[in-house]
């Protein structure tokens, strides 16, 4: 029962510490493949443990889906992080450091549109970078296609589209120099 309550400890552990070391978001899949892709657990182990962190409120839960560690959490992570575990520590970094980019997304871009009533459609276009959401627009349009043509002017040109939309917003612009 000890050892049980030890690698349960242990798991813990290499969850809270692979959320606090990423600096993008991660969903619970993704979480579940960096532990299970570099061995150090499995899924049911994974399973159990991320339930237990997500119950007592070490870990929550994001309306996008992706996972954060609360405050609770991280200082759940420095009383864990006292226990010898440098190796599986080692390995995780190895690992976001060799795949993290492909998991990460890096910037990832949003759109949908969504008819709202007769003739009326809800364009909603979201911008992240890294964990952050940097920018959410919704706007109703009366067209459809026009509606699409937005989203998938956004989904393709987000980087300027967005400074376009900084430099109307802001008196003076955005000056580069």
């Amino acid at each position: 029962m000890g050892e049980s309550n030890s690698r349960s400890a242990e798991n813990r552990m290499l969850i809270l510490y692979t959320l606090n070391e990423v600096a993008y978001p991660l969903t619970y899949h993704d979480l579940s493949f960096i532990l299970m892709d570099s061995l150090l657990m499995q899924f049911g182990d994974f399973n159990e443990s991320a339930r237990f962190l997500l119950d007592e409120g070490y870990l929550q839960k994001s309306e996008e889906g992706f996972l954060d560690i609360t405050p609770e959490g991280i200082r759940m992570l420095s009383i864990l992080e006292e226990n010898p575990g440098s190796r599986k520590k080692k390995i995780i970094n190895e690992y976001l450091r060799e795949k993290g980019s492909e998991i990460s997304g890096k910037n990832s871009v949003s759109s949908g549109v969504e008819a709202v009533g007769e003739g009326k459609y809800l364009l909603t276009l979201e911008g992240k970078e890294g964990r952050k959401t940097a920018i959410v627009i919704k706007m109703e349009l009366p067209d459809k296609n026009m509606a699409e043509k937005m989203a998938n002017r956004w989904r393709k040109d987000y980087g300027s589209v967005y400074e376009s939309l900084l430099n109307s917003l802001s008196k003076d612009g955005l000056d580069h120099k």
